[in-house]
């Protein structure tokens, strides 16, 4: 084989890698693209307005005005301090159920004390965020209850967490 074969045969690779290398860049773009320039979705939910997520699509769709604003985000600042208090407390429970794993064999009452105290932690977070819709609607005009009974239908999707992926 001649040199200037080596080099036709090496400059026919050195192209079809060049290509390959371009389509795969493209195809991570897209990949990116479709992956990062959608907007955010809920399961059988609506969309989000960007920037401001729950709190700004409530503020929309209510049409509060600046007074219901504030106050609304009075309502929103003492729900996530309740909310999250609750939350520290669920972190503190689930990290001692687990640690029960570490014991042979598992004390059980410890552990169904556990899960029972989950489970209240839970039933909080809920009625607190029931309550915390109950105030939203203290704070509507007559003319706004339309809107916010429309809302409450929304609810349930607006705040479920998408559906994890499943592992083992």
């Amino acid at each position: 084989m001649s040199t200037n074969q080596i080099n036709c045969i090496v400059m026919n690779k050195v192209k079809l890698l060049s290509w390959l290398v371009g389509i795969l860049v493209l195809l991570n773009v897209a990949i990116l693209f479709f992956v990062v320039g959608r907007p955010p979705m809920f399961p059988n939910g609506p969309h989000l307005p960007e920037h401001g997520g729950p709190k700004r699509l409530i503020i929309e769709k209510l049409h509060f005005d600046q007074i219901q604003k504030q106050a609304y985000e009075k309502l929103i600042r003492a729900h996530r301090s309740k909310i999250d208090s609750l939350d520290r407390e669920i972190r503190f429970c689930k990290n001692e159920l687990y640690g029960l794993l570490q014991d042979n064999p598992t004390d059980a009452v410890a552990k169904n004390k556990l899960i029972a105290k989950l489970g209240q932690l839970q039933t909080q977070i809920e009625q607190t965020h029931f309550e915390h819709f109950a105030d939203i609607k203290k704070l509507c005009h007559p003319d706004q209850i339309s809107d916010y009974n429309a809302l409450t239908t929304e609810l349930a999707a607006l705040f479920s967490h998408p559906p994890k992926p499943k592992h083992d």
